[in-house]
């Protein structure tokens, strides 16, 4: 359903845009818009100028192949592309044999845009752009563009290029060189929480907080204890440590359909014990029937238990003197421990004690049997181990500039990242500054420069923070209990 509602309105979008731009209506347009909003390149732009790109923008399409853009030839439109994917080609001369070869820099795709850095420096083509798969694009003519895009960017600029000259920074520098460097100065708005330089020693742009609020934030390392588990020990290692656990799991795992259950055989037990204690000796097989006969005589109905089917078969297979009977010899082995006793009545009472409390240890021992061989043997360990936060150690509001320290060539342990508070930057590029810069312009960036707490003061303060909200929160926590 959805790819059949993405076709249609493709197909709709397709309508719109092969008609004569003086033709369309603000209805249509209306019906561009909304079918673009998926589109990231088209909504970077501001409202107003979306309206104007959709009265004069053409829907194309490329086969596989197809090439887009050569390198080298005049720049004469703006691609947005709506679907399929490009290869960005390159030619390259090889140093060692001097032959030119092609090489494929970048891959693009749906959302993608590209085509304005020769309409805007008003240069050739410095790439050649060659459709992968088949492309759907969407073209401004370079007259549309010089008109929607390239002004009113080079008014901003302008703009921009104002705001420096009356910063304290640039009072001694040359600012005209800003307007001839499209890539090397430029304007950028930060969402909040948007990262805008992630380490200030690798970065090759210094960044002027034109309006909003930037915070600093400097990395840590700290070293904790923490148990660390070691991998699941083998079975021979675990019988090797533990022979009477991985013999008690072997008998466990016996079939459980044809034995005795542990409540009937410590039932038969105790009877065998009372008997024996009152100055006599109890055959189990009499027992066995006498207790049938009461059953009968009572309206108990039929017995279930399993020890009472076990005699069954025992008697029945005795009476047919069937004694080579694999059921026979098997119950015969099972019954052994509860044949008619010849001992004392003291020495019959200790070994009916000392099997129901072997009998209660194997029923805890198989309670715990799931924990112990379902879980992983494993052995903990501590061991020191170092983990890596982060920390906000300034905030920069309008006029602030971040990034300095590196062009003096200052040593810092510390690797410093900027995050966005939702800020309208400029970026200049380490180069252009240092090109141009003279001895005021430098002695200025001396005065400029923030000095940034080191690591380990950084990772103290931190601790102590810590230790503090914890302090408080047990505070807090018997306050609250009293």
């Amino acid at each position: 359903m959805l790819s059949i509602k993405k076709q249609r309105g493709s197909e709709k979008l397709k309508q719109i845009l092969t008609t004569d731009p003086r033709e369309r209506t603000m209805e249509m347009i209306q019906i561009v818009l909304a079918l673009l909003r998926w589109n990231a390149s088209f909504q970077d732009y501001p409202y107003h100028t979306q309206i104007l790109l959709a009265k004069c923008m053409l829907h194309q399409r490329y086969e596989t192949r197809r090439i887009i853009v050569r390198e080298g030839h005049p720049p004469f439109g703006f691609y947005i592309i709506l679907s399929g994917t490009v290869l960005i080609n390159v030619r390259e001369t090889d140093p060692r044999t001097g032959k030119t070869f092609v090489r494929t820099v970048h891959e693009m795709s749906g959302g993608d845009a590209f085509g304005e850095i020769a309409l805007i420096q008003n240069e050739p083509r410095t790439a050649a752009v060659i459709c992968k798969t088949e492309v759907e694009v969407l073209m401004i003519m370079k007259d549309d563009f010089d008109v929607i895009i390239k002004k009113p960017l080079e008014m901003q600029r302008e703009q921009h290029i104002n705001y420096c000259r009356q910063h304290d920074l640039f009072k001694h520098f040359p600012c005209d060189k800003f307007k001839d460097n499209v890539n090397q100065f430029f304007y950028q708005y930060f969402k909040k929480d948007t990262v805008v330089v992630k380490n200030s020693k690798q970065s090759p742009f210094i960044v002027i907080v034109k309006s909003g609020k930037c915070f600093v934030v400097s990395d840590f390392v700290e070293s904790r204890q923490e148990k660390k588990r070691t991998r699941r020990l083998e079975d021979k290692a675990l019988e090797q440590i533990f022979p009477l656990i991985v013999e008690q799991k072997r008998r466990d795992e016996l079939p459980s359909d044809n034995m005795t259950t542990l409540g009937d055989e410590t039932d038969e037990l105790r009877e065998v014990m009372k008997a024996n204690l009152s100055g006599g000796f109890l055959d189990p097989l009499e027992m066995h029937k006498n207790r049938r006969h009461s059953r009968r005589q009572s309206g108990m109905g039929r017995r279930s238990s399993t020890l009472s089917n076990i005699f069954d078969i025992f008697e029945r297979e005795k009476k047919n003197q069937v004694t080579d009977s694999p059921s026979a010899t098997y119950w015969g082995r099972r019954l052994s421990h509860i044949r008619p006793m010849k001992t004392p009545v003291v020495s019959a009472h200790n070994e009916v004690e000392d099997r129901l409390k072997e009998m209660s240890a194997r029923r805890r021992s198989s309670r715990r049997r799931s924990t112990l061989f379902k879980s992983p043997a494993l052995e903990k360990k501590e061991e020191i181990v170092d983990i890596k936060g982060f920390a906000q150690i300034a905030e920069l509001i309008s006029g602030s500039v971040f990034g300095l320290e590196t062009i003096l060539q200052q040593k810092t342990s510390i690797n410093l990242a900027l995050v966005s508070d939702g800020a309208e930057c400029i970026l200049i590029s380490k180069k252009l500054f240092l090109k141009e810069a003279n001895s005021k312009v430098l002695r200025v960036v001396s005065d400029l420069v923030q000095s940034y707490p080191s690591q380990d003061y950084v990772r103290q303060q931190v601790q102590q923070q810590r230790s503090w909200l914890t302090y408080k929160g047990q505070v807090v926590s018997e306050v609250l209990e009293r």
